[in-house]
Formats: C-alpha cells, structure tokens, sequence
C-alpha cells in the first residue's frame, strides 16, 4: 500500500482534481518543507537520513532509469529485503511514471516463476539467488536483470541503475492509469494479483490519513516495512525494525523515544511478551496500530499493559480494500462480544450485508463492499468472504471465514465464534478449530510456561458442547502454525493434514 496523499496546507482534499499528478510528489513536498528532518533511521546498519539526503537517492535511480531508456508504463518487479535501496528505488519508479511490480517472497520458487510470467514486466531487481533459475526458466533472459548483490553473466549490478543527482520533475499520471501491480499469495497460495491506479491510491491516502494519523513529530517504529512509505509521505521519522531481534527494538524505543508502532500482531506480541518478562513499561509509545489478522483480547491487554500511555488501534483491511475500518483495542478488551472486534467501517465505504445461510446465527453476513478505495475486476465491488456482526453500537465483529464454517448436529457455526470463546480461557494463547472427515479437532496453544489443567479441559469441553460438537478431538500443540507474512494468522490448510 502506498499513496497517501494529503493537502500539505492541513485541509483534506476530497476532489480528483485536488490529486497531485504523481504520488512521488507527497515526499518532494515533505523535502521542501523540511529537508534537514530526519527521514529515516537504521540502528542495525549505523546510518540515518534527513529527506533530502533520502531524496537525493532517489534522484540518482531517477537519473539511472532515464540513461537506461526506461518509459513511462514500463513494468520493473521488485524482488528484494526491506532497504535503503528498495525505499528509495521504489519512490524513483513511481517519480518516472514507471510501474513497480512488488511480489511476495513468501509464494513458492513456481509460483514466483508463474508470477514473474503474470506481470509482463521489461526488469526484475532481486538477489542473485533468484536470477540462478534463469538457467531452467529460460524466459529470465528475456529480462533486464538487475542483482542488488552478486552479479554474474547477463545480471548487471543494481549500482548499473544509478545517476546523477540531478532533480525532475515528476511525470504527470492520469487518474485511471495503473502505477502499481502486487503479487501476493493470498489464502490459496497461488499468485493473486492486485493492480491500484492512481485514484484509488489517492483515496486510501485520504482515508488513512484521516482514521489512522500520523503527526510530523512521530517517531515511528515501522514493524511493517511497507508502512515506511507511509511515514515518509507524512513527514515523520520511521525506524527500520530489527526483524531478528525483539531486544535490539525495545533498546530503540527507548533510544530513539519512539512515539509510534505498527505491525503484524506476532510482531507486537513479541515486543511485549520481551516487556513483560524484563518487568518493564514504555509509557513514551502513544500510538500502536497493528492488524493482519484476528487480535485476542488478550493480546490488547497485554499491549495495554506495557505500553500504558498508548491509544491502540485495530486495523481491519484487505489487498483489495485497504483501510476498511478500525476499532479501538482498549475498549475491546472491556467487552464481551464473541468473535474479534474490527470496530466502525470507515464512513465512506458503503457495506453491503450479504446473505450467509446461517439459520443459527441470523444476525451475521457476509461482508461485501463498495467505495473510492476498493479496487477488483469490476472496478468498485468486494465480496471479502469475511463473516461479521454488527453490535448496537455500529461496531463490527468478526466471526470467521465463510470458507471455515463448522458443521454441528443443529447447523453450520463461524469456526471464530468458537475459538473466539475458547481463547476466553485465561492459560490458552491461540485455538483453532477444524473439521476433517466426521471429526471436529481442537487444536490447543498455551502460553509458553504454562500447564493446561483438567479445569481448563472442562471449561473447554463444555464450549464445544454448547455448540453441539459432539465429535471432538483435542490437540495440545506447542506452536499453531501461523503465516510468514502477518506471523498470525491461522494456517487451517496444514492443520487438517497433521
């Protein structure tokens, strides 16, 4: 996701005629209002930039894609780890008009060929580990390709890409045009494409500027590295995370007075289990935004805890819809509806409550939507097969995947209704509810340290029976598998086959 486009004079614009004709133009603005503003920070590689020493980067890949004839509507997928050069390469093709192809690394070694196919790209920058398939997939050679490590024989270095400093103007785009393609795994694993023009990034741009914002002073600790570009568009300070070490980015809330953090909630959990067990409270964060998944009350208690001063924010969206809505985690954890709060859908989306099927549970449907920021084949539809509730106070609750529905001896049950209930019990971390052949299995994560008592058995047990699972086998397992991408959700899929 990025865009986020915002009036620098503070009004909100609201017409496509307010857009600026390239999305690059957000951070030159950033640059000339305040160029000597630290724009980013790296603690683990020992270097910081002001925007326009970050700029002055991006000017260089700028001038780089010119000598090198790249065109306006020109496709270069991007295959590479979160970097000063990735930021920067990025902001430079979207300056020259030139669309960025961002490809999940988590898809399979076939799936990323089959997505390579899918994008119809002119370049690929990558690792050379990629580039070393060239020799069974022979249409790599038909690629430019740029390696941002090793080179070797038809693989020119990314430093190829480089120029002067010299600064242009950005190149003016329509509000139809495409100016970035994502290639993502989705829920199936296979390659799933997501194509945004301009008008609908300008328009996330807006909505996240206006439920999710971000002040000129914030210090953001940005556990999703894509959020960077947000920070940057904004004026903020963006820290990159140590995705290795949960010490290393405790120690940089504290040195850096880290006012913001966003991030998967496996990110955040980790943070502040670390937190819990050192005895320690970081009441400078004011602001944590985390989403991806499903959150557990638990988990915002457990935030709300070592982060007091901080207002937290669950955020509800999808690839083809981003931001859908928020809600806010404090009051969530004072509550005692089931499923997981997502909380008010954004006011200019409309929602559109599609039938489910589900006699038992009347007051639930199927989540479809239409707005300025959803983008599919059809242009301003989305059914998200996300199964919700809307409570007396207009927030939404999510209760499961249309595809994960339960089958009891009264009728189908949203599979988050009852883990929702079962992560109620006070030792149990993560449930997860499956159905294989006639048998419903209950899979089981404590927390680490932590017995699963008969009384927690019971309690369980008797859950199931309230909803008329009669067939159930209990699993206690030391780790549920969870994706790569959100480090949370639920991988139903590898579960029925353990």
């Amino acid at each position: 996701m990025f865009g986020f486009y915002v009036d620098w004079s503070g009004e909100r614009m609201t017409e496509s005629s307010s857009l600026p004709r390239n999305i690059a133009e957000t951070i030159y603005a950033q640059g000339k209002q305040h160029g000597n503003r630290v724009a980013l920070i790296h603690p683990e590689e020992g270097w910081q930039l002001s925007f326009d020493e970050f700029l002055n980067k991006v000017d260089q890949f700028r001038s780089g894609l010119r000598e090198n004839k790249y065109q306006p509507s020109d496709r270069i997928l991007l295959l590479m780890p979160l970097s000063l050069n990735l930021l920067s390469l990025i902001v430079a093709i979207y300056a020259e008009g030139i669309i960025p192809v961002l490809l999940d690394p988590r898809l399979s070694k076939n799936s990323i060929m089959r997505a390579i196919r899918l994008s119809h790209c002119q370049s690929i920058v990558s690792v050379q580990a990629l580039f070393r398939w060239r020799f069974i997939y022979w249409f790599l050679w038909l690629k430019d390709l740029y390696s941002v490590d090793t080179f070797s024989v038809g693989v020119r270095p990314l430093s190829d890409l480089l120029g002067s400093t010299k600064r242009h103007p950005c190149i003016a785009v329509q509000d139809q045009d495409t100016v970035m393609i994502a290639l993502t795994s989705g829920t199936t694993g296979k390659p799933k494409v997501i194509a945004r023009n301009h008008r609908i990034l300008f328009h996330q741009q807006i909505f996240c500027h206006q439920y999710l914002p971000e002040v000129k002073t914030d210090v953001h600790l940005a556990g999703y590295p894509v959020s960077i570009l947000q920070s940057l568009t904004d004026g903020a300070t963006t820290i990159f995370p140590d995705l290795q070490s949960d010490s290393n980015n405790i120690d940089n809330i504290v040195k850096y007075q880290v006012t913001r953090l966003s991030g998967p909630p496996g990110f955040l959990d980790r943070l502040a289990t670390y937190l819990m067990e050192k005895k320690q409270t970081l009441p400078q964060v004011k602001n944590i935004l985390l989403g991806g998944a499903p959150i557990p009350r638990w988990l915002c208690e457990r935030l709300q805890q070592v982060f007091p001063q901080a207002k937290l924010s669950l955020v509800y969206g999808c690839s083809e819809c981003e931001p859908i809505g928020s809600g806010d985690g404090r009051a969530y954890v004072e509550s005692q509806h089931d499923g997981y709060l997502i909380g008010q859908v954004l006011s200019e989306l409309t929602v559109l409550q599609l039938p489910t099927g589900l006699p038992l549970f009347p007051g639930i449907f199927r989540l479809g939507l239409k707005g300025a920021n959803v983008y599919t084949e059809n242009q301003d539809f989305h059914d998200t097969g996300d199964l919700l509730e809307m409570d007396s106070d207009g927030n939404l609750w999510f209760m499961g995947r249309a595809t994960d529905l339960i089958h009891s001896d009264q009728g189908q049950i949203p599979a988050g209704i009852i883990e929702s209930r079962l992560e109620q019990i006070p030792c149990l971390r993560r449930a997860a509810v499956v159905q294989k052949d006639d048998q419903t299995l209950v899979f089981i994560e404590v927390f680490k340290g932590v017995d699963w008592p008969p009384a927690s058995q019971q309690l369980a047990e008797k859950i199931l029976r309230d909803f008329h699972l009669t067939k159930t086998v209990f699993r206690i397992v030391s780790d549920i598998p969870v994706d790569a991408r959100h480090q949370w959700k639920v991988q139903k899929g590898v579960l029925k086959n353990i």
